[in-house]
Formats: C-alpha cells, structure tokens, sequence
C-alpha cells in the first residue's frame, strides 16, 4: 500500500464533486496517490481536473462492491448528506456505501466519515455541527479532523473576491435547466434577460444545453447562441470575462471554479448552504418559488454589479 494515500467517494453529482475538489487538490499537490470514485458521466472532467489521480468511475450501486479500496485513507464525503427533508434517502445511501467500503477494507485503513452520533445530531437536529453549514464545509471540518494542514479554499476565494479586478464582461452564459424542475427559471424571463443584454450592450447571450434539450430552446436560435459543450469544453470557456446566469445546479459550480462570475437563482434549496465557491462574484437572489424571481430585479444586479461591454 502507497503511504501516502486516501481515495475519495462517491460523487454522483457535479456540484458534490467540484466542492470536494478544493479539498482533493490538496492532497493531490502534495504527493499523495490520489484515488477518485465518481460517477461514469463525470470520469472524463475528474480525468481533465486531476490527470494523474486514478479515477475509478461506477455506473450503479453494484459497481462499488468491486472497488479495491488500496488506500490508507478513505473520506466518505458528507456534502450530499441533504437534511431528511430535501432527500430522505441521502442518510441510507450513505450507510449502503459505508457498508460497501467495509467489506473490502485492508486491516490498516482509516475511514474518515462523521461518527454515528454526528449523524444523528445532523438529522432529528438536536444539536448544530460542521454538518449544518455550507456543503464544502461539511466535508472540510471533517477532513480537518485527521489533516489539520488542509487550506480553507472558501475562505482564500471570498478574499481574493475583493481585489478583483473590475475587467469589462463580454461574455453572458444561461445554463436555463438545473435537471430539476422545480428549481428552473421560467424562459421567457431568461428570453427578457437576454434580449435587454443583446440590445443594451451589444453583446450575444449564449444558452448552454444538453442536446435533448436544445428543441425546447428553438425559437430562441434566430436570436441568441444555443449551444451544447462536454463538462470539459465548458472549463476552457469560463473566465474572469465570463458572468453566468443559472438556478442552482452543477454547471454554476463548475463555472465559478474556473473563475466565472455568477448570478444564481435559488427556490427549493439554501444559498447559504449551496452558494458556489470561487474566485468571481458570485451573487445569489432566493424567493419560494423560481417564476416568482423578479427578471427586473435580475437585470438592476447585473447593472449594479458589472462592467458589461
């Protein structure tokens, strides 16, 4: 076994993992043979951001019986543990996934996950924990726990927020669908948006879509970019010039990871909790319900944060 070791898992989700993946450079900086669990549709962008780590990807919940777990340390990330009322499955699945990592465990190696006791606490909330806060958080504090040298990643990025440059945005992105219905942005509004942009400031929204959706976008073609990029191409298009506009959802991770700024439109979940981390503004308005967001209210945040031009 490699000494310096530690296999990180299981992320299913683009915004789990570009959370952890503060957290993973770490030790992925520092010599540690790095071993990645991540969901199939996300091997190819865990292959691009860590290209030396060894990413095992799995497609079902079997897949993970089959795993060699050859580490001397295992974090059990507890940024998807959603509280009962948003996922009531999460707690099980986290259970079902320990259960699976015990069964092959060498004798020397050390799981890092919350204690029984965090768990329950976390979910009949009888009292706050690092489990509470902001997702990236939940994973940071326990991980700290065994390496005390581990970076805030957070904390650097809001500072860094206040000595940004205020560079012109010449580029507007709208990822308009989370895969999540509830959470999604009306699109006439996003029409509204982007044609107050375009007219403005001369400047040509680009909607981003998986393929199956671009039929529901084909009134907007005449007028604006619909487009459709791998997870990968999207990393080499986001910049400091960049402002990206989305409800929650894993492409505004992914985003502000790479520098974008951000306008995020939250309904069913937390900002606080879910806000994404980086180095750009990132800004978040929240109502009840997605339609009821004001898209005047979105475009007076566009004109009092940013230089567009």
């Amino acid at each position: 076994m490699y000494k310096k070791s530690i296999f990180f898992g299981f992320y299913k989700g683009l915004g789990d993992f570009i959370s952890d993946s503060y957290i993973i450079e770490h030790f992925y900086k520092n010599d540690y043979k790095v071993y990645i669990s991540i969901a199939s549709w996300l091997e190819n962008l865990a292959k691009f951001i860590f290209p030396k780590a060894n990413i095992i990807s799995y497609k079902t919940g079997k897949d993970l019986l089959n795993i060699d777990y050859n580490s001397k340390y295992i974090f059990l990330s507890p940024n998807y543990l959603h509280p009962i009322n948003i996922n009531y499955k999460s707690l099980i699945l986290y259970f079902i996934k320990y259960k699976a990592v015990r069964k092959n465990l060498p004798k020397d190696t050390i799981i890092i996950k919350p204690s029984n006791w965090e768990l329950i606490n976390y979910y009949l909330n009888l009292k706050k924990t690092y489990l509470n806060k902001h997702f990236y958080y939940m994973s940071y504090e326990l991980i700290k726990k065994y390496f005390p040298d581990v970076p805030d990643t957070y904390k650097e990025c809001n500072q860094k927020i206040d000595n940004i440059n205020k560079k012109p945005i010449n580029k507007i992105f709208i990822f308009p669908f989370s895969g999540f219905k509830p959470k999604d942005y009306p699109l006439e509004n996003y029409y509204k948006i982007a044609n107050f942009i375009k007219e403005k400031y001369k400047i040509t929204p680009t909607f981003f879509v998986v393929p199956s959706d671009k039929e529901k976008l084909k009134e907007f073609e005449n007028q604006f970019n619909v487009e459709s990029k791998s997870l990968v191409e999207l990393t080499k298009i986001f910049n400091k010039n960049t402002l990206v506009i989305c409800s929650d959802s894993g492409p505004g991770h992914l985003a502000a990871k790479f520098g974008a700024n951000l306008i995020v439109l939250y309904s069913t979940t937390n900002p606080e909790k879910y806000k994404p981390i980086g180095s750009g503004k990132i800004l978040t308005i929240k109502e009840k319900k997605a339609k009821n967001i004001s898209y005047k209210k979105i475009i007076e945040i566009i004109e009092n944060n940013f230089v567009l031009g």
